[in-house]
């Protein structure tokens, strides 16, 4: 990721699994999604752009990166819940999110 020196990272423990995430900038927050089989360094080139104006909140999803790889709980509720414990571990009560190649 770049920049992460004005940013951190960290590994939160939340719905039962543990989820490795880069944070940096500020202003209202926003989870940067990246699809599967990527992890956060999807994004190294937008977070620059954005650090501005956001905090922007850039995990592993489950079972990619340095993020925990469980058994279960790949469907889209349970990772939805995921990023939701999250951004509460972190402080944000609310969140915009902005993803890619999760459609059908």
């Amino acid at each position: 990721m770049v920049e992460v020196a004005a940013g951190r990272t960290g590994r939160a423990a939340v719905n039962g699994t543990k989820l490795h995430y880069r944070t940096a900038g500020s202003g209202p927050a926003v989870v940067l999604l990246h699809g599967v089989p990527k992890t956060g360094y999807h994004w190294r080139y937008l977070v620059p752009r954005l650090t501005a104006r956001h905090t922007v909140v850039v995990p592993d999803l489950r079972g990619l990166g340095d993020s925990d790889h469980p058994a279960d709980g790949y469907d889209s509720a349970t990772m939805s819940d995921d990023i939701a414990a999250l951004t509460a571990f972190l402080g944000h009560d609310s969140y915009g999110v902005m993803g890619e190649d999760w459609g059908p």
